[in-house]
């Protein structure tokens, strides 16, 4: 959650760069900034996900960008399992 929040003040920060504005730009920036082996296999698969899309757009579900999906995705994949792990830990 923090490196998530951390992202989206730069963004705002930001908000008048194109790497802002585009959301497939945004997401492969994101993705750039991600470390560790714990991310590395999530990483590759939505490197792959955003290279599909680049080929064919209509991937992507009705109203929504690769951004809003991908954080989705990510919140999904990392918060939660981070809240489960906890509470297991507790």
């Amino acid at each position: 959650m923090a490196f998530l929040a951390q992202f989206k003040r730069y963004m705002k920060m930001n908000r008048d760069a194109n790497i802002v504005k585009d959301p497939f730009k945004r997401c492969n920036y994101f993705l750039s900034l991600m470390e560790g082996l714990d991310t590395k296999e999530w990483v590759q698969q939505l490197d792959n996900w955003l290279n599909a899309i680049k080929k064919d757009h209509s991937i992507l579900p009705w109203l929504h960008n690769e951004w809003q999906v991908m954080e989705s995705k990510l919140k999904k994949s990392f918060i939660n399992y981070a809240k489960h792990k906890r509470a297991n830990n507790e």
